[in-house]
């Protein structure tokens, strides 16, 4: 390859070299052919109107200059930018102008912006570029910044796995449902550090427009992507329920925000359909995987659209809708994981209880404990707790008033004193307000003897003089004896059915000790006793 090098006080080096000077207000052409690189290495001004045919590299040592005005054409397929190039506006170093690059090859173009940071890094940065070129610009390689403007004359910006970011005072211009900015990979469209509304002009593909307009409620980065379901990494398990698109969109410091997506009418799910569609339809955050009682499996649960549904308006291409909805923290600080959004419909979605969990535990050594949560109910009555010996008869034992309706973790619990020896059985059976009733999953609890309880121990006098008793019933215990400090003085042990042992203190000096008790079956409680001789 034939590679042309722009030296200090040149514009370009072709077979006619040119003083820079000579260039104001005219149209040059950086002197290439197609398939030609252009190197730009040292200082160097871009001034009124200069073309590239051929590819264009900016080396490690190139500080280019855009006069305000000014506009460097692209018409070669390849443009890579070094991570230590600089780029200024006005032959100053600040990265606020008007001088533009505009993309018009006439095949597909690609642009290595050559910034590695996430958000923030200022160099490289482009001031503004310009897209004219109906085969797509695609980056490669490393992030693209940009300073003040992004234009859509004709043709997308394809992300892949790089992030297109725009700082706090950048402009994304004009637009639409055939130019716009496709997140087909990994990549993010980011702004940085704004505290007033903007629209992200993001879609999944070039024929699918859903853009995303944040307004946060407080100054902060944002990030945004754009999938279908199978795409997603928040594992919805049926698109029928809502719409097949997701957006995830997180912030730095998980900001407030007001959201509103805008998606085509095309991706709408069976189901979100018969069920009200687009004038019911609200936005709605993933909350990952829960057990979900209706369907009695695991899987994908969303936030209700409750007191949230904001507007809901035409989009700007035909066959679209606008849903607003205002959420008071967007995601997990500095993190995509679970900043997943999408649209469903009230009558349909979430389902009425999502229960996230279901325990059962000893209590007591001779009591079972209950426990169980969940993390939002509609127009629920109340939960029975069952039990049963064979898994087949079922009784019911307690019943707990429900939330009725709850957007938030809720915790139950309930004890059953008189377990049986042996495997017992229990259930809950979730209760609406219009009488229909759920099961959840069953859970075990093994009792193999009420005798080994902790709670049968007794320890006196205490306070003691000197001299305390231990007594137990039908067991086996060791004990330790603790000094404040946590120093183990002493260990003794209990192994006959019934006994009652003495152990002598008076070689302590006063003050608080702890007697730990170790039973047959792991259980462990801590007595203190207070030596006052």
């Amino acid at each position: 390859m034939n590679l042309q090098e722009l030296p200090f006080n040149y514009h370009f080096e072709s077979p006619k070299k040119i003083n820079r000077f000579l260039l104001l207000g005219l149209l040059f052409i950086i002197y290439g052919s197609s398939n030609a690189q252009t190197n730009i290495n040292g200082s160097f001004s871009v001034i009124g109107e200069m073309g590239v045919f051929g590819n264009l590299q900016l080396s490690a040592d190139a500080q280019v200059y855009f006069q305000n005005g000014s506009t460097l054409h692209m018409l070669g397929s390849t443009t890579t930018i070094s991570p230590d190039a600089e780029i200024f506006a006005n032959t100053a170093s600040t990265q606020a102008g008007t001088g533009r690059i505009l993309f018009v090859g006439s095949a597909a173009q690609t642009l290595d912006g050559g910034n590695s940071s996430t958000i923030g890094g200022a160099q490289p940065s482009l001031i503004n570029i310009a897209i004219n070129n109906p085969d797509n610009l695609t980056l490669t390689n490393n992030n693209t910044r940009i300073t003040s403007g992004l234009d859509f004359i004709d043709g997308h910006v394809i992300l892949g796995s790089n992030n297109l970011e725009l700082s706090s005072s950048a402009t994304a211009t004009n637009a639409n449902g055939t130019r716009h900015v496709v997140t087909n990979g990994t990549g993010f469209m980011a702004k940085e550090d704004f505290s007033t509304y903007f629209n992200f002009p993001v879609g999944r593909a070039t024929s699918d427009f859903t853009p995303a307009t944040i307004t946060p409620s407080a100054s902060d980065n944002f990030f945004v992507q754009v999938k279908n379901y199978s795409e997603s990494a928040s594992d919805e398990v049926t698109t029928a329920d809502g719409i097949d698109r997701t957006w995830n969109i997180f912030s730095t410091i998980g900001s407030g925000a007001s959201l509103a997506l805008q998606h085509n009418t095309a991706t709408n799910g069976a189901d979100y359909t018969a069920n009200g569609g687009d004038a019911l339809a609200f936005v709605t955050q993933y909350e990952g995987i829960q057990w979900v009682t209706s369907t009695q499996q695991n899987q994908g649960v969303w936030q209700i659209g409750t007191g949230a549904i904001g507007t809901n308006t035409a989009g700007s291409v035909a066959s679209s809708v606008i849903h607003t909805r205002t959420y008071s923290n967007t995601a997990t600080s500095g993190t995509a994981d679970a900043a997943f959004f999408s649209k469903s419909t009230l009558e349909l979605t979430p389902l009425p209880i999502s229960l996230l969990y279901f325990k059962a535990s000893k209590f007591e050594d001779t009591k079972s404990l209950l426990s169980w949560a969940t993390t939002s109910e509609i127009n629920s009555s109340h939960f029975e707790v069952e039990t049963s010996t064979n898994g087949e008869s079922w009784t019911k034992i307690g019943e707990v008033k429900a939330k009725g309706n709850s957007y938030q973790l809720t915790n139950y619990q309930l004890v059953h004193p008189n377990p049986t020896l042996g495997v017992n059985y229990y259930r809950l059976n979730l209760v609406d307000l219009d009488g229909s009733a759920e099961y959840s999953p069953v859970k075990t609890l093994k009792f193999e003897s009420f005798n080994s309880s902790l709670s049968n121990v007794e320890i006196f006098p205490n306070p003691s003089l000197g001299l305390i008793n231990i007594r137990t019933e039908n067991s086996y215990f060791s004990f330790v004896l603790v000094n404040i400090d946590g120093k183990v003085l002493n260990e003794f042990n209990n192994q006959t059915d019934y006994n009652e042992l003495s152990v002598d203190l008076s070689q302590y000096a006063n003050g608080v000790y702890y007697i730990k008790a170790n039973s047959q079956n792991g259980d462990i409680k801590v007595f203190k006793i207070v030596l006052n001789k």
